[in-house]
């Protein structure tokens, strides 16, 4: 009987052994991928940021995380686990770029973009240069006009120049600016980000910095160059939404919440596309305002029930009742066919939870008259 009890307990033993050679080996394979996880909480937190900016950029972790598991079930032409990890963050950093512009107005996604590049490629911004673009930095006062300005500058850009001289010297001797021959067509071009001349040991961030300093008019044309060629994308602007796309991404659970700005009405694409799809007696809006929250209610609870569509157009006039909304939402135990959408101009005061559980993004009228024609 003692024999066997130390048999048994040796067999035991043994599969304890392995179990944690087992174990060893899973804890070794799911360390690999720690960079991976590192880098996409980098990009959450830098994505949290977003709402000190505007109020209706509140993103939710779980959003995030389908992005991160979209990402590593993605096909993968890597030779190595070293360069698939490589891989996997440039990809996750193009996939959050998109799905977050997709939600923010058109002026902001060169804000984001710079925002992404700089929190996740630091290396790329020496010291005090970021200081001197943001203008924590500033030159000394002086109406002279200071040493080495180059003849081929607007007189206004003296003080730009001085403070570069002042904090950033070693790229000011860098650039040969008193060669006017080499300066005079990024002086005067139309595309003076594309046209600057050729700069030996000259980074990325600090051409953005010369355009800054002598063109600010082409600023913003810099930046979205360099956040382009940095992130090794062909355009900041998320891939065109369309109505179809949207609606593969949301379900009977998670609404669709498009963002407008002031003018810009996406009723008539919600109706003409619903009419496709669903059928027009399947399809029923409500403009709030004006006491139509009761019926909106009414609506919400036959159309989830029926598994029909509802649009709940301009919430923004209705901030206070939201969260009556949010409550009814959750509430609800909808028919696999529901879909809730919900239209709002930009509103501080509108409820986080809608804006962290549904599908975002931005309605705007395109810019120019000739567009808005287009698009009519």
């Amino acid at each position: 009987s003692l024999t066997k009890t130390k048999e048994k307990s040796a067999e035991i033993e043994d599969a304890l052994v392995k179990s944690a050679e087992a174990s060893v080996k899973l804890d070794q394979q799911r360390e690999v991928y720690r960079p991976f996880a590192t880098a996409g909480a980098k990009l959450f937190f830098l994505v949290k940021h977003l709402q000190n900016v505007c109020h209706m950029y509140q993103f939710s972790l779980a959003s995030f995380l389908s992005l991160f598991k979209e990402a590593l079930s993605a096909e993968s032409k890597a030779r190595n686990t070293e360069e698939r990890l490589s891989l996997l963050i440039a990809d996750m950093e193009v996939r959050v770029l998109y799905f977050v512009g997709r939600a923010l107005f058109k002026g902001d996604r060169p804000m984001f973009a710079l925002h992404l590049v700089r929190g996740m490629h630091g290396e790329h911004f020496q010291p005090k240069e970021w200081e001197v673009f943001t203008g924590e930095l500033v030159a000394s006062v002086s109406d002279a006009i200071p040493k080495g300005y180059p003849s081929w500058a607007p007189s206004e850009r003296k003080d730009a120049f001085r403070l570069l001289t002042e904090q950033l010297p070693h790229l000011v001797s860098a650039l040969e600016l008193e060669n006017a021959g080499k300066w005079q067509r990024f002086a005067s071009s139309l595309e003076a980000e594309r046209d600057l001349p050729s700069l030996r040991g000259v980074s990325l961030f600090q051409r953005v910095l010369i355009v800054q300093a002598f063109r600010p008019d082409r600023l913003q044309s810099a930046i979205m160059q360099f956040c382009i060629e940095l992130l090794r994308i062909e355009s900041l602007s998320p891939p065109p939404i369309s109505l179809p796309t949207l609606f593969s991404e949301v379900s009977a659970a998670i609404s669709l919440l498009l963002i407008s700005s002031p003018g810009a009405d996406a009723s008539k694409e919600l109706q003409e596309y619903a009419a496709k799809t669903v059928g027009a007696g399947n399809y029923e809006e409500l403009a709030m305002g004006g006491g139509q929250q009761d019926t909106a209610l009414h609506l919400l609870r036959q159309a989830a029930q029926n598994g029909s569509w509802l649009c709940l157009q301009n919430l923004h006039l209705v901030v206070a009742w939201l969260p009556k909304l949010e409550k009814e939402i959750a509430a609800l135990n909808p028919h696999p066919d529901f879909r809730l959408i919900l239209t709002t101009e930009a509103h501080n005061q509108f409820t986080s939870i809608l804006l962290q559980t549904s599908l975002k993004a931005t309605f705007e009228s395109p810019p120019g008259i000739k567009k808005n024609l287009q698009r009519t």
